[in-house]
């Protein structure tokens, strides 16, 4: 028998959502300046860990009763993490390279919210699309090995660009940063 009184839920399991209400109250305390950094990450690993209610209450125990300082119905959710990302759009601009070039990536950047994700992934295309498009330029009309008919430096640059562009594209239609 235990030392100390034990509630009679002592022993169940905890569940993911009872786990993160206790990191929401460590986090409350730790904003509010109750606890330091250290004191936040013992509680947080304790938390983590728990398997049985006992061992859940050991995270919060000692700590003051705080509201909330914005209510969760009326959590904005973060800017950088959009519910849905628009990932047809994305690839298709990356598809639309090997039709129009840079002009595809382009358009899209011009049509794009400014800073949204879909906006970061098309600039992203335009960019590598303008590089490799002077890359072309470069090894097509200004280098020797052009004039002398030697086409492999092209070709080389080329088929790098076919597998970016690729790569790119299947990147957008999934959603990967």
């Amino acid at each position: 028998m235990s030392s100390g009184w034990q509630p009679e839920n002592a022993s169940l399991r905890v569940t993911n959502k009872q786990r993160e209400r206790v990191l929401d109250h460590i986090n409350d305390a730790y904003a509010h300046g109750v606890i330091d950094d250290a004191e936040r990450e013992r509680r947080t690993e304790i938390t983590l860990l728990a398997c049985t209610r006992s061992e859940l209450d050991q995270g919060y125990r000692g700590l003051p009763s705080f509201k909330p300082s914005v209510p969760e119905a009326i959590r904005a959710p973060l800017s950088d993490i959009p519910a849905e990302r628009t990932t047809k759009g994305v690839g298709l601009c990356a598809l639309s390279a090997f039709i129009s070039g840079p002009i595809g990536p382009a358009i899209g950047v011009a049509v794009t919210r400014r800073g949204s994700w879909a906006r970061r992934k098309v600039k992203r295309q335009f960019i590598t699309q303008v590089m490799f498009f002077a890359l072309m330029g470069f090894f097509g009309a200004f280098s020797p090995l052009a004039f002398s008919g030697d086409s492999a430096a092209l070709g080389t640059v080329g088929l790098i660009w076919m597998i970016v562009t690729i790569a790119q594209a299947i990147r957008g239609f999934e959603g990967q940063d």
